[in-house]
């Protein structure tokens, strides 16, 4: 009888495990059609969860120093951290470095300064004059970390195909 219970019980967790719909939405992936939601700019690109995670474990900066900076502060520390006083080895680092790569970004003198004024003159004129191409068909940006998809979003995901 004990299994009989077992293999039924089996039956129904194979059965939910494999007719659950399970959706990874990537929010740091957004599309430019999600408006808001999709972020971009090298300080979107450098303030992702990976990277400051790395950053907080490799320096002295503490949990709540980090977070009581804003934004472009959190950027200047990561890349500091991660690729100025160490060599960009992490995925996340790698990722970021051929972000940098794709879109022509000259990273060889570690000018965030730079970087940034690349941006915004022309990073995004080339990636939507490529349809995306520059990026393999994505142009990079940031959604909420740990935050998820807030209530107000879900137009967004009702009126893009």
């Amino acid at each position: 009888m004990v299994g009989d219970v077992n293999g039924r019980i089996g039956k129904w967790v194979d059965e939910a495990v494999f007719t659950t719909p399970v959706y990874d939405l990537h929010t740091h992936l957004y599309p430019a059609e999600f408006g808001k939601l999709m972020l971009w700019g090298i300080d979107e690109l450098l303030t992702y969860h990976y990277l400051i995670a790395e950053t907080i474990r490799a320096s002295d900066i503490g949990y709540e120093a980090f977070w009581g900076m804003n934004q472009q502060q959190q950027a200047d520390t990561i890349w500091r951290t991660l690729f100025v006083e160490r060599a960009p080895i992490s995925e996340a680092c790698r990722g970021v470095l051929t972000v940098l790569n794709k879109l022509g970004v000259d990273v060889s003198s570690k000018d965030l300064k730079g970087i940034r004024e690349c941006f915004r003159e022309s990073a995004l004129n080339r990636v939507a004059g490529s349809g995306g191409e520059a990026t393999g068909g994505r142009v990079w940006g940031g959604g909420r970390v740990g935050g998820g998809i807030d209530e107000g979003d879900s137009e967004v995901f009702e009126r893009v195909d």
